[in-house]
């Protein structure tokens, strides 16, 4: 009976050990998670005085508060006793063949990102561009929206950086 009892001690400990460090990796997550939180918080005020664009705020702020709860994760799970050295090589080099497989994807989102910042043409100008003329609708990460008389069209952003733009009307708001 005594073995048996020792065996039940060890396996109360053990098992007492792996609660404790999934507790402590929920609790670092949980932090990370809040601190995202506040960094997006943070992001969004500091940049609202110096950009006018509430989607490259938007996208901005997002991108800081995704790394932290990234790192969050990773660390959390590096708490667990689990060697993450060989998950950050396997994610890079995921990362770096998804890179190849979505490449016109990534260039339509880079694109827009850059259209977001340097603004060549906002929402409610008249453009034309590659045949196409119209009302710009909306400026998202990976297509602009330009409405004519009787289409939507939907451009890919590398196309507009690609091609030439003529900026038929400017919208009020510029002046």
């Amino acid at each position: 009976m005594k073995f048996i009892d020792k065996i039940n001690d060890l396996f109360r400990i053990d098992l007492l050990l792996v609660l404790a460090s999934f507790l402590e990796a929920i609790i670092i997550f949980i932090c990370f998670y809040i601190l995202s939180k506040v960094f997006k918080k943070v992001t969004t005020k500091v940049f609202l005085d110096r950009v006018d664009n509430d989607s490259v705020i938007t996208l901005i702020s997002n991108t800081i508060k995704n790394i932290i709860i990234i790192s969050g994760l990773i660390t959390s799970i590096s708490s667990l006793g689990i060697d993450i050295s060989a998950l950050v090589t396997g994610l890079g080099l995921t990362g770096f063949a998804m890179g190849f497989a979505f490449k016109d994807s990534l260039s339509n989102i880079i694109s827009g990102v850059l259209i977001l910042l340097y603004q060549p043409f906002k929402t409610q100008d008249s453009i034309a561009v590659d045949g196409i003329e119209g009302e710009v609708d909306s400026i998202d990460l990976r297509y602009t929206t330009i409405k004519s008389e009787e289409k939507i069209h939907l451009i890919p952003n590398s196309t507009l950086l690609k091609k030439s733009i003529t900026i038929v009307n400017k919208s009020r708001t510029d002046t």
